[in-house]
């Protein structure tokens, strides 16, 4: 397969699927429309496969439904011919598979019903909610209830090394030390960090030892990190990653520590002006989502359907034919 019907068979196939399977003996279920329009300047012919037309209207009518990204690529006339030619090869072969009855086939029925519950899906998206259902008022509060993730304070990570005697912990940094001075700029991260890693695995005390000492992102405030080790953190001058210590616990049973601040995230101050197009397509896309589930909840009391739940410990899950080939058969895709 070349590189245009990896990127646009799957638009074009799905507008050749609802239609080329309603007539089993037709050939020109695409193109239908055409036959009905005089040679106006809209609807000019530009290809002919048999009794068939395909129409400037059909032409424009397939390149827009690409996706933008794709779209673009045909403005000019010769990736249009481009585009021309590899639709009238499409349906060529999709001629070719209706006549050797493949419409028939289960994996093709299936994604005929997979395509026309895609574009179903898209038009109830359009039908059942607005943007404008969207108001002030809820984007406000949506602002108001999460604001935690609207304001937050710079944060900081690290790396500790907790032991039991300072000098051992003067050892640890001033060999760390060593480490960062022999490294290039661009090396000296990942090359300390790992050392860093392996040296709090084998000498740190518990519990500082876990996840190689990495403490993750934290506060200035962060009440899980010590008063002791926050300081140190926010005292460290950037660039990072920048080694700190020894740190004195606070007593000498609490042990000794070294620290590599390697990372900094900033505060973090978006006012409702600036969150509010955020916020409405974020609610906008949760309506739809709920607005969807009624609906289709309303379409399975209507169909009354029936799951008998005790039948489903018969089924043989085993390995199919194309299993055992190297191959997977997909289940049917959940949907809205």
């Amino acid at each position: 397969m070349t590189g245009f019907f990896k990127k646009v068979a799957p638009w074009i196939t799905s507008l050749t699927l609802l239609t080329g399977c309603q007539k089993e003996s037709g050939g020109d279920e695409l193109f239908q429309r055409s036959k009905q329009h005089s040679e106006t300047p809209k609807s000019r012919v530009v290809a002919r496969i048999g009794a068939r037309a395909i129409t400037e209207a059909d032409l424009k009518r397939a390149i827009e439904a690409l996706p933008p990204h794709l779209r673009l690529r045909y403005s000019s006339a010769e990736r249009r011919q481009e585009f021309l030619n590899n639709l009238v090869r499409l349906e060529v072969l999709a001629a070719e598979a209706r006549r050797r009855g493949l419409h028939r086939q289960p994996e093709v029925v299936q994604q005929v019903k997979r395509t026309m519950v895609e574009q179903l899906v898209q038009q109830l998206k359009d039908e059942l909610v607005s943007m404008e259902s969207v108001t002030p008022a809820a984007i406000a509060a949506y602002y108001q209830q999460h604001q935690s993730r609207y304001h937050q304070p710079a944060k900081r990570r690290a790396q500790l090394i907790v032991v039991d005697q300072r000098e051992q912990a003067k050892r640890l940094f001033e060999q760390l030390t060593s480490t960062q001075s022999q490294q290039q700029a661009a090396q000296t991260e990942r090359i300390l960090s790992q050392r860093f890693a392996r040296l709090a695995d084998q000498q740190s005390v518990q519990p500082s030892k876990r996840k190689a000492g990495d403490l993750g992102y934290f506060s200035a405030d962060d009440p899980q990190i010590p008063q002791t080790l926050r300081a140190a953190a926010f005292s460290a001058s950037t660039p990072f990653p920048r080694l700190v210590g020894p740190i004195s616990l606070g007593t000498p049973a609490a042990g000794y520590a070294v620290l590599l601040v390697t990372a900094e995230r900033p505060a973090v101050d978006i006012s409702l002006d600036d969150a509010r197009d955020r916020i409405k397509n974020l609610l906008f896309s949760q309506k739809q989502t709920a607005a969807l589930k009624a609906y289709l909840a309303k379409l399975r009391k209507a169909a009354k359907v029936e799951i008998i739940g005790a039948k489903l410990d018969a089924i043989d899950t085993g390995r199919t034919p194309a299993q055992a080939d190297g191959r997977r058969k997909e289940g049917p895709r959940e949907t809205p």
